[in-house]
């Protein structure tokens, strides 16, 4: 797998964004709302990239890079401070579905999360007839976290 990076919202990114959540494969196991580009615009602008205060914002989100292009995103969201865990969510452009970049993504996203935040568990709520949208998630529990077929990822004892 070539390098996957996370980077932070940039206001370049957002044509991109809009096309991704539109695509076929997007919605299909995604029911989103409709949303102009400026409530969009003001989605992204708003979610926070630095985890050093878990509190300052309801989403973080990065943007997955791939050879310099802009592939996707990942997010964490519906964080649970009093029982320290939060959703995470990932999507790919269509085009670079299935090649294993969403894993490569997931992996970094559960790492920095478990790295920077006091953040116990994460989850990925997916779809059950979207098994493919599964394996990012099952791959990141396969890097070191406890499993369970909701998938979630768990903070190891000691770490």
């Amino acid at each position: 797998m070539r390098l996957v990076k996370l980077v932070p919202y940039q206001s370049s990114f957002l044509d991109a964004f809009i096309r991704w959540r539109s695509e076929p494969l997007s919605v299909r196991h995604n029911p989103l709302q409709p949303m102009t580009k400026l409530d969009i615009t003001r989605m992204l602008e708003s979610a926070g990239s630095d985890l050093s205060d878990l509190r300052k914002h309801e989403t973080y989100r990065w943007f997955v890079v791939l050879e310099a292009a802009i592939v996707g995103s990942v997010s964490l969201k519906n964080i649970s401070h009093s029982m320290g865990y939060a959703e995470i969510g990932y999507g790919i452009a269509q085009q670079h579905q299935r090649r294993g970049i969403a894993t490569a993504a997931v992996k970094q996203l559960v790492a920095k999360v478990f790295t920077e935040t006091r953040l116990r568990k994460l989850i990925a709520l997916v779809h059950d007839q979207n098994r493919a949208s599964s394996r990012p998630g099952e791959a990141g529990i396969r890097a070191g976290r406890l499993a369970a077929r909701a998938l979630h990822h768990q903070r190891q004892r000691g770490e």
